[in-house]
């Protein structure tokens, strides 16, 4: 039960029984609710209100080849993660329990940076090419392109990223709330997405801000 502790005294207006007279004639009573029973059912009312939301983490800052690589991640609540070292950073692939995916991600990053390393980035990335959009959409890339190209309507959010290439890229969360809009998407993967959006963002201003603090100590 949310909100009451272990072994509390809750005094309620009647206990209902089978054999309960109307509410009028109950006098108020005082139900102790003994300690095991109280903590199942509170684990057990958080089991319920607990998903399983999938993403990953890249950080950097720790030694790979270190002997207590894998172990300071693990102590500092990372056990839910596979963590492997690619392309020079670290990529956590977490499974995390938890009320929300906003929750999830934050917590993650609180448990990742407990263990010494910074956060770069989360994934899935909000800035996406035409393939992304198809396979997180479960459309197909050539009806992905056509809304692109205008040709089937109009209205498709524009590339926000590498426009002058053939691989521009755009903003998964304005892609997903305009598939959203049309009944593509699930409003869930439009509230997942902005919150990437937002975190990546945060995080590349602090990474930012840290490097132009280390440029004017330097100079």
């Amino acid at each position: 039960m949310p909100g009451v502790a272990c072994g509390a005294l809750i005094t309620i207006a009647t206990v209902v029984g089978f054999l309960s007279g109307p509410l009028q004639n109950t006098r108020p009573r005082t139900l102790t609710i003994s300690r095991a029973p109280s903590c199942a059912v509170t684990t057990a009312v958080r089991s319920l209100m607990m998903k399983a939301f999938e993403f990953t983490i890249i950080a950097s800052g720790l030694d790979p080849f270190a002997d207590d690589f894998e172990n300071r991640f693990f102590e500092a609540g990372c056990d839910d993660a596979t963590i492997s070292f690619q392309k020079g950073v670290i990529l956590l692939d977490f499974t995390r329990e938890q009320a929300s995916f906003g929750a999830a991600v934050k917590s993650a990053i609180a448990n990742i940076e407990a263990a010494g390393a910074c956060v770069l980035r989360v994934e899935p990335d909000h800035l996406v090419s035409l393939a992304d959009i198809a396979k997180r959409s479960g459309l197909t890339k050539a009806a992905i392109s056509l809304y692109a190209k205008g040709d089937r309507r109009e209205d498709f959010p524009c590339p926000v990223a590498c426009l002058t290439s053939n691989h521009a890229l755009w903003d998964w969360a304005d892609v997903a709330s305009w598939l959203y809009v049309k009944g593509t998407v699930a409003e869930e993967i439009c509230t997942q997405a902005r919150f990437v959006r937002s975190m990546n963002y945060d995080l590349e201003s602090r990474i930012l801000s840290e490097k132009n603090s280390y440029c004017d100590a330097a100079a």
